[in-house]
């Protein structure tokens, strides 16, 4: 916009995907070790996630209990931030002259359209 060109943006809102989105703890605790978290505070992590359980209750009786292998418990603080770390690499799925700006849980992909062939790839 500020080159006088046409601009092609796709938004993505992820308003409350940490709740939604079934984080997999394997992949999860690979990408921060990749990241370089110290051992102790990845040892804490490990702890926050694993070794939960869930059942569903309803009036007319409750279900078993079933052992949580992915995901977030909701309402945590952690929850928002391992779901950014989650999906931080998602940047490194963008090709040619596309950029991405992410903010919280935001994310604007965008190109600069100077040929239509430029229209036709984004």
């Amino acid at each position: 916009m500020r080159n006088k060109l046409v601009v092609d943006v796709v938004y993505f809102d992820f308003t409350k995907a940490f709740d939604i989105v079934r984080l997999s703890h394997v992949k999860l605790i690979s990408k921060l070790q990749a990241y370089g978290v110290d051992e102790t505070l990845l040892s804490i992590i490990i702890d926050f996630l694993t070794n939960r359980s869930q059942r569903v209750v309803l009036r007319a009786g409750t279900s078993a209990f079933s052992k949580v292998v992915s995901g977030a418990p909701q309402g945590s603080v952690l929850g928002p931030l391992l779901f950014l770390l989650y999906i931080n690499d998602v940047t490194d799925l963008l090709l040619g002259h596309v950029s991405m700006k992410r903010f919280a849980d935001d994310i604007n992909i965008y190109m600069e359209i100077n040929t239509i062939s430029d229209a036709a790839v984004f």
